[in-house]
């Protein structure tokens, strides 16, 4: 019996050795077949997105001037669009087109964070203090501890200066902390209880980086996350000159404004560079998206852990406790695990919308400056629309009414008074609805809001109660304060009777003037003083300097503007302030004299609450 199976078992060896190759071919097959079914469904899914974002771009090709999109699908594949022309010349768009990120640059600042902590040399949770160089003074009135994670969460109760941001071509550009220690900024609000989006706040953090490393924050940057991603198509300073073909191409692309309006190449020349100066390709953008979703051969974190941070909730809304801030990031009101972040800068917009759960994600960039509108409606079309169920349980929308403050407005010094014109005003629609700037939105939920078929960025917001602010309007990134009665009732009032002011000022010197003619004509002489008619021209001055130094503000600021606006605010104020002294003793005298009476007191009145509001507006003191 042995000696049978012994002499067998050659044949059987072979047997079962064929039969397993038979299997493991059979099993290769499959493989193969069920891979390249996959990719196949993975490219109609990338396809498909394509051809939806292309006809979309087709029928608004009127407002297309420079666009590029760059899709990650859920499989790690990737589709792009390029629409547009680089500039007047008539070159296309492509690949290499480059764009600035505005303020997505800060998305390398929160990385750099993560990065440090994973190495153990800077905890998130601890006051900043303790990361930033001894010989460095924070601004004044800087009482409130702050910890990085609320840098990080746009929540360090920082307001946004208009003041000495941008630098003038002759100026030499300054290291980071010396440009950080010329600021206007101010801790306004008590930090995480407000979101309020600072370029002074998120430079701070690039200090801090910079310190904790020991290394200049570009360097660090380039070093730890340009080069490990392979981004050799990404500048980081003011001139670019650290990297020429990037300079090259950015300064080939022409810009336009929403109007379609071609503006002059402009790329403002950040104070706090190189914090907030970064331009790329989207193909470099979408490598780092992709190196944040760990979908990417390259990678940002050692350890495996760090990734699942990136997207744990930094700040929540009040009311729904929803995620709202993760690592700089933003997520939308009412849908779950989707991240925005969006900049804007000179003449052009970046749009990063991204999944962590379904790794899908798209960068859009674009010619046109604070081309949010267009970019929305095309992440639309990977990611869909916000869906709303309603509440059977449904709160009267009066608690809510009232004018509300854009808590990233200047709330002091000299730019303050362009505070007033972001302001919202929320009203009452039926009784569970509101009004937000005539806009309707419908109740979901109490404390929730939305306008169905609006833009994903605007179309839900978020009420809460506050102590300290009587309650909160959030969008899903940025803050509204409702503003006291009493408040409103001295800023209006303040501002109504400047305007009358003005209006007085204007009638009293052509009523000078046709006095004068009436009184030549009939052969007399009228003495109505020269006071009224200067502290006139004085007052028509301020207030047309004024309302042209506020609409500059809206779109971008220099010292200089600031600068000039101040001198004469004080040489008004000084000038004004003699002759409303020289003006009461000459009404005094002048009481026989009705008409000459009428206009001292006219410039008096109008002088005096002009002179209220440099005061009340910190222009002046």
């Amino acid at each position: 019996m042995y000696s049978h199976d012994l002499h067998k078992a050659p044949t059987l060896l072979v047997k079962r050795a064929l039969y397993s190759f038979f299997l493991l071919l059979v099993t290769a097959l499959f493989v193969f077949a069920h891979q390249a079914q996959a990719q196949e469904l993975t490219s109609s899914q990338a396809d498909s997105i394509k051809a939806s974002i292309d006809g979309y771009i087709e029928v608004n090709k009127e407002n297309v001037h420079a666009l590029s999109i760059v899709y990650l699908s859920s499989d790690d594949k990737i589709a792009e669009t390029y629409a547009g022309t680089l500039n007047s010349a008539g070159a296309p768009i492509d690949a290499s087109s480059v764009y600035d990120w505005g303020e997505a640059s800060e998305l390398l600042i929160w990385i750099s964070a993560l990065q440090l902590e994973e190495r153990g040399t800077l905890d998130l949770d601890k006051d900043i203090k303790l990361y930033l160089p001894q010989d460095f003074n924070l601004p004044p009135d800087t009482n409130k501890s702050m910890t990085f994670r609320q840098l990080m969460s746009h929540s360090s109760g920082f307001d946004r200066s208009l003041l000495n941001l941008q630098l003038k071509e002759t100026d030499e550009i300054p290291d980071l902390q010396s440009a950080l220690s010329q600021t206007d900024a101010r801790q306004t609000y008590t930090p995480g209880k407000m979101v309020s989006r600072s370029s002074y706040a998120s430079s701070l953090a690039a200090l801090i980086i910079s310190h904790v490393s020991g290394l200049p924050y570009e360097v660090y940057v380039d070093e730890n996350i340009l080069k490990p991603m392979r981004m050799y198509h990404t500048s980081l300073t003011v001139n670019m000159d650290d990297n020429i073909g990037v300079q090259t191409k950015r300064k080939q692309l022409e810009s336009f404004d929403t109007q379609g309006t071609k503006l002059s190449y402009y790329r403002p020349a950040y104070l706090y560079a190189p914090a907030l100066m970064v331009s790329s390709t989207p193909r470099d953008l979408m490598r780092l998206v992709r190196g944040l979703l760990n979908v990417s051969s390259e990678h940002l974190f050692q350890n495996s852990e760090t990734y699942e941070k990136i997207f744990v909730s930094d700040m929540d809304y009040r009311t729904s406790e929803n995620v709202r801030v993760a690592t700089g990031l933003f997520s939308l009101a009412t849908q779950e695990d989707k991240w925005v972040l969006i900049g804007t800068s000179g003449g052009t917009s970046t749009f990063i919308e991204m999944s962590s759960k379904t790794k899908e994600a798209i960068v859009l960039m674009s010619s046109t400056l604070d081309d949010k509108r267009f970019m929305w409606q095309i992440a639309a079309r990977v990611f869909g629309r916000e869906s709303f169920d309603k509440s059977e349980y449904l709160e009267p929308s009066t608690l809510w009414r009232g004018i509300y403050q854009d808590a990233r407005s200047p709330q002091h010094g000299p730019t303050k008074i362009v505070s007033v014109l972001n302001r919202a005003l929320v009203g009452t629609q039926d009784e569970h609805d509101l009004t937000i700037n005539d806009l309707h939105y419908q109740q979901a939920q109490a404390g929730l809001y939305f306008r169905p078929g609006d833009l994903q960025g605007r179309n839900s917001v978020v009420f809460s109660n506050s102590t300290e602010y009587i309650s909160i309007m959030s969008f899903f990134n940025q803050d509204y304060f409702k503003l006291p009665h009493a408040q409103l009732i001295i800023e209006y009032t303040l501002l109504f009777g400047a305007a009358l002011g003005a209006l007085a000022s204007i009638s009293g010197v052509f009523g000078l003037i046709f006095s004068k003619l009436k009184s030549m004509r009939k052969g007399t002489s009228v003495s109505l003083g020269y006071a009224p008619l200067v502290i006139y021209l004085l007052n028509i001055g301020l207030i047309a300097f004024i309302s042209y130094i506020a609409v500059v503000l809206l779109n971008y600021t220099t010292t200089d503007f600031i600068s000039s606006m101040q001198i004469y605010a004080y040489v008004y104020a000084i000038s004004v302030a003699a002759l409303l002294l020289y003006d009461m003793w000459e009404i005094h005298k002048s009481k026989d004299n009705v008409l000459k009476r009428s206009h001292e007191l006219i410039a008096l009145i109008a002088g005096v609450i002009l002179m209220m509001n440099l005061i009340y507006w910190e222009i002046i003191f």
